[in-house]
């Protein structure tokens, strides 16, 4: 796997998650996706290459079901991802990420919430996708769209998947979901390049204080 970018990750999710996390400024998932927007751009900044984060990209429906394009890109092509990581240098896929925030009863991390996402996250690894690239919409000065036509004049930039895409999934829940997801990921749908971001939670049950709690990144 690529350790300087599960450095990165480490790095978002430990310092600026973590702190947030701690000085009770997250009120959503949407508030920790943005949480750790923001922090891998700024550890990412450091790192060779120039990578882009892409919040929730959504993928050319018409195009990849197209039968001259390969039946791999079926499974993923209705997927819309937390978070996606790309390089600019190389044109590859570097990592893909799901979140989930279920900090606290009633709305504990449920075992359907984690199999979904990490059902999304093992269609993402699937090495029948390894030398495959997908389009991604971008807007910018360079990027101009002909409405007539319909389309991108410059067309939009492609980004291939490779050996050691990262599939990381990251969740601020009580201990049990937490574990839940490691042994579904590792055990049950062998996703390929794992990363677990955990944060756990106070649980009323297991007699938790609510003080800053510990963080965790595995793989």
């Amino acid at each position: 796997m690529n350790m300087t970018l599960i450095s990165a990750l480490e790095e978002a999710w430990m310092v600026d998650v973590q702190d947030a996390f701690n000085n009770d400024k997250i009120n959503s998932e949407h508030s920790l996706q943005a949480l750790l927007y923001a922090g891998l751009s700024r550890s990412l900044a450091v790192l060779p290459g120039n990578h882009l984060i892409f919040v929730e990209p959504k993928f050319d429906k018409k195009k990849y079901s197209d039968p001259n394009f390969p039946n791999e890109f079926a499974k993923i092509i209705n997927y819309c991802p937390d978070l996606l990581i790309v390089n600019r240098v190389t044109m590859t896929i570097e990592c893909i990420i799901e979140l989930k925030c279920k900090p606290h009863l009633p709305n504990y991390l449920l075992f359907k919430d984690v199999e979904k996402d990490l059902i999304k996250l093992s269609d993402f690894s699937s090495q029948k996708l390894t030398g495959k690239s997908l389009e991604f919409d971008v807007f910018g000065p360079d990027r101009p769209f002909n409405v007539k036509k319909n389309k991108w004049l410059t067309g939009r930039p492609e980004y291939m998947f490779h050996s050691n895409t990262i599939a990381c999934f990251g969740s601020i829940a009580l201990d049990d979901g937490n574990m839940v997801s490691h042994f579904l990921a590792k055990q049950h749908y062998k996703i390929n390049n794992f990363v677990l971001l955990t944060g756990p939670a106070p649980n009323i049950f297991h007699n938790s204080p609510y003080s800053p709690m510990q963080f965790e990144v595995s793989y």
